[in-house]
């Protein structure tokens, strides 16, 4: 994987099999049979579907 699908961004890191973490948007990133699905990470820790792929605001 080279760019974020969520932001576009080249700061992936690889953080299990098929799944990457993005350093810019702090989104997760799975790959699987489907295709490729992009999560953000709530303040609990659940992964929530990213929208169209656009930058979501993410409250502190």
């Amino acid at each position: 994987m080279e760019n974020c699908p969520a932001c576009g961004s080249r700061m992936i890191g690889k953080i299990g099999v098929q799944q990457y973490y993005c350093w810019e948007c702090y989104s997760e990133v799975v790959v699987n049979s489907t295709g490729v699905e992009a999560y953000w990470i709530d303040d609990e820790g659940n992964l929530i579907p990213t929208d169209s792929g656009g930058e979501q605001d993410v409250q502190s």
